[in-house]
């Protein structure tokens, strides 16, 4: 399956491309404008609320009650996603209108899991021909899927610009398509044990084998077809009250135990004296810290949150490996060897700490020289339930 099939009149219907356009259009990386990133920054939270209150049996916020400020940021995000959704070359028609069945199969296909990859693919900026930057300086990836209950804020913000009466009608016909797509989730995606979130904050994985049939996707499409407003809404509620069960089911597992790894100093030993930015993921989960250190030889002692929260099943094993890698990003042009650290943190027991190093070197200009940057994670097991 590529995810794409064409439709006629050279209009073609490209899932992947869809959600690759989607990304590098509101993804925070350097290229989007500044006035997306602000809006997102409203808009984001205004859905957290509005998804939370529907897991909770609550009422939604009223939408009429947003300031100007956020009415503003709503329709400015709704322009620019209307943009995409109209583009024949993804999910639009040739005429400038909205291929609701396209919308429909791109977003249940997405969340069944059908859009995967592996590894992770670049999204590359048309105008350069390289990859986008977040800000840290790592490229801009997607694998394809979704991966915690965000997926849910798709259709949330149709409902919001519908409460509003941002162009009602084409959002209409969007959130059919994705919350027909949430059931979807809800049997393809599992919420993960091994998270130290909780609720719908939980992260959520792939599960092979889950997938709804050809024959269950037919069923949805017919269902959500014609399906009017309010009932669409009850559809939108069930499935984020069902994803929230099932999250609450696994953190209330007997016999939980809660990993945190925290970084609890840096020893910096450099022939110069710099600021560092560095970036370090653990499992994945990507943290960019500034480093001041006050002279060529010092130890920076941290008072930071953990780095990594995790949940771990009871029936899991107690020795764990945990993948980091450290990314020395130097202020300074000159520093071209970016000094990439990459080790295991092996956790075994209720306590223990590790030293991850790495060396970055300066080869040119008025000030060559060197540093070495030594990290030291501090982890922790207790039992929480």
């Amino acid at each position: 399956m590529t995810g794409r099939r064409r439709q006629g009149n050279g209009v073609v219907c490209d899932c992947k491309a869809f959600f690759e356009a989607y990304d590098a259009a509101f993804l925070p990386h350097t290229a989007v404008p500044a006035e997306i990133k602000a809006a997102e920054d409203l808009v984001l939270k205004i859905l957290g609320d509005r998804v939370q209150a529907r897991a909770d049996g609550k009422a939604v916020p009223d939408a009429t009650k947003l300031t100007d400020a956020e009415k503003k940021a709503v329709k400015l995000l709704s322009d620019a996603q209307l943009k995409l959704y109209r583009d024949p070359k993804l999910t639009g028609k040739a005429k400038g209108g909205i291929d609701a069945d396209c919308v429909r199969d791109c977003f249940i296909r997405f969340n069944n899991g059908e859009l995967r990859r592996d590894p992770a693919t670049k999204i590359t900026n048309p105008a350069t021909g390289t990859p986008y930057k977040y800000p840290s300086g790592s490229d801009v990836t997607t694998n394809g899927e979704p991966n915690s209950t965000f997926t849910f804020y798709f259709a949330e913000f149709a409902f919001l610009a519908i409460d509003l009466g941002f162009d009602a009608d084409a959002w209409l016909l969007i959130a059919r398509g994705q919350v027909a797509s949430e059931e979807a989730f809800n049997a393809a995606y599992k919420p993960r044990a091994t998270t130290g979130r909780s609720g719908l904050d939980r992260d959520y994985t792939y599960a092979k084998g889950k997938e709804l049939t050809e024959k269950q996707k037919a069923k949805l499409r017919e269902d959500y077809k014609d399906l009017k407003p309010d009932d669409l809404r009850k559809k939108h509620d069930g499935s984020i009250k069902a994803a929230k069960d099932a999250a609450d089911f696994v953190a209330a597992l007997p016999g939980t135990r809660r990993l945190a790894v925290a970084l609890a100093d840096v020893r910096i030993q450099s022939s110069i004296g710099r600021q560092w930015s560095v970036t370090i993921a653990l499992d994945g989960a990507p943290t960019t810290l500034s480093l001041r250190p006050r002279a060529k030889d010092a130890t920076l002692r941290l008072d930071l949150p953990p780095l990594l929260e995790r949940e771990i099943a009871p029936d899991a094993s107690a020795r764990m490996a945990i993948p980091v890698s450290i990314d020395m990003l130097e202020d300074d042009p000159l520093f071209d060897d970016r000094g990439v650290a990459a080790a295991t943190l092996l956790i075994d027991g209720a306590e223990g700490e590790t030293i991850v190093g790495g060396l970055v070197k300066a080869s040119g200009g008025d000030a060559p020289g060197s540093a070495t940057l030594d990290f030291r994670f501090r982890w922790q097991v207790e039992t929480v339930a």
